[in-house]
This record gives C-alpha cells, sequence and structure tokens, in this order.
C-alpha cells in the first residue's frame, strides 16, 4: 500500500513537473509547412510531445515557394529527468526525456528575381546602400598642398602664470 502511495506521489510530480508536455515549433514563415521525421504536422506553429526516450527527430519547414530549411531536434537528460527518475524508480531515467520548450525554424532566403528582399537589412536589388550616399549638397572638405600639410604649425605662446599674492611685479 506505501509503495502505491509513492508511485502515485511520483507520478504526480511527474506530471506537474513535465508543464504542458509538449515542445512548440514555430517557422518564421506563418504558412511554411512543417514536418517533423517526414510526417506533415502543420502550418506555421505546430507542437509536438516534448518527453519520451531518448533519440532525436529531423524538423523541415518548407514555404511555398519551395525553400527549406531542416534541423535536428534531440532530446536531453535535464535534471527533471533525474528527479522524475528517482521519484518513479528509475522509469523516468529512460522515458523522461525532453525536447527544448521552443524550436524556430526558418527558410533561407528567397533568391527568386523579383521576390521582396529578405529581411529588411540585405542591400536592396540595385547594390547601391542609400545610407553610404552623402547628404544633398555635401562636398568633401578642400584639401591643402602636400607642402604645407607638411610644415609643423608654429607653436602658441605659452600663457604667463599669475603671480603670486604679495610679489612684486616685473620692471
Amino acid at each position: 500500500m506505501r509503495a502505491a502511495g509513492t508511485l502515485a506521489a511520483a507520478l504526480a510530480v511527474t506530471v506537474a513537473g513535465a508543464g504542458c508536455g509538449t515542445t512548440r515549433i514555430v517557422s518564421t514563415d506563418p504558412r511554411a509547412t512543417l514536418m517533423v521525421d517526414g510526417q506533415v504536422l502543420g502550418r506555421g506553429e505546430v507542437e509536438v510531445t516534448r518527453y519520451g526516450t531518448p533519440g532525436s527527430a529531423t524538423i523541415t519547414a518548407r514555404s511555398e515557394d519551395g525553400r527549406q530549411e531542416q534541423k535536428t531536434l534531440r532530446r536531453e537528460f535535464t535534471v527533471t529527468t533525474f528527479v522524475t527518475g528517482v521519484l518513479t524508480y528509475g522509469i523516468c531515467l529512460l522515458a523522461c526525456w525532453e525536447y527544448p520548450a521552443a524550436v524556430l525554424v526558418g527558410t533561407a532566403p528567397s533568391s527568386t528575381p523579383g521576390a521582396s528582399p529578405g529581411n529588411g537589412w540585405d542591400a536592396p536589388p540595385g547594390g547601391e546602400d542609400i545610407w553610404l550616399r552623402p547628404p544633398p549638397g555635401w562636398s568633401p572638405p578642400a584639401q591643402a598642398s602636400p607642402a604645407a600639410a607638411s610644415a609643423p604649425a608654429p607653436a602658441a605662446p605659452a600663457p604667463a602664470a599669475p603671480a603670486p599674492p604679495g610679489a612684486r611685479p616685473r620692471q
């Protein structure tokens, strides 16, 4: 009877410590198809089971124009795995490894002619960066002749130090 109570408490702690129990996978393109190990799960944002046996999964995000990116998702041994493993007499040492809470999967920038620029920070299609252009009406400062540029500037006379109080002025 005591073992059953301990097991029930351990399972309650496991469920409470597990949070929602899913890993959220989000694509940078909300219309991209998301696949996990080749199985289509949805578009833009999906969830997969977070806890399980050690292993990995391949996430693929494929946009409507054919661009795609893959990431490998691996379950890891964490503090939660250890604590729940102790409480469940070792069961969770094998079955409660976890994926990260969230994964962001992007799609590569489009190389299609006429497509919108990638992320707004890329160079414009013409290749000219407007931020490197001088302001209207600006001209570079005139440069002095090489001889004048190499001549040292005359030294300014040093200012006279004030006389200490009670000193006689110089004559």
